[in-house]
């Protein structure tokens, strides 16, 4: 007998699944800058920033991938922090930027805030960078209809660094 649904009045022949597989257009914005974007570069210069920052290297080392990613998804699109935690959890083209598409963890907002804060004005702005190079490079900027969204310059990385 078919299943019915709190709440709802029509019954459910299958259970719906809640681990749903989708295909990431290999044209989307975030897919182009994600290929786009030399990671282990990026990956490397961030880290000497970070290094140079910490009194000690002990502890767990952080998903530095997915933390760039995410500060690039940022520097992309206007957003809080919270909205950020919430794009690349469920957004499969932001879990794709930050490397997220083989795992079920993603950061929170506090981890976001705390790494953006560690890296400092001038890890912002080398993540700004690159992600502007990459938009500027990337075939989808040269289209016409597409939509291209302001960066956060110099001045935007303390709103960026100091936004709750």
């Amino acid at each position: 007998m078919p299943r019915k649904l709190p709440g709802s009045r029509q019954p459910e022949l299958f259970e719906r699944s809640k681990r749903p597989t989708i295909p990431i257009d290999p044209n989307h914005r975030l897919v182009l800058l994600t290929d786009e974007t030399d990671w282990t570069e990026l990956e490397e210069r961030v880290e000497e920033i970070r290094m140079g920052k910490l009194k000690s290297a002990a502890g767990r080392p952080p998903h530095l991938r997915a933390l760039i990613g995410a500060l690039v998804l940022k520097a992309t699109r206007d957003m809080t922090w919270r909205e950020a935690e919430d794009l690349i959890r469920y957004y499969a083209p932001a879990r794709y930027l930050c490397g997220l598409t083989e795992t079920e963890w993603s950061p929170d907002h506090t981890t976001l805030h705390d790494f953006a804060v560690l890296l400092g004005e001038e890890g912002v702005r080398l993540i700004n960078e690159y992600a502007e190079g990459a938009s500027v490079t990337a075939p989808f900027a040269a289209s016409p209809s597409s939509q291209r969204y302001a960066l956060a310059g110099p001045q935007g990385c303390d709103q960026v660094v100091l936004d709750a």
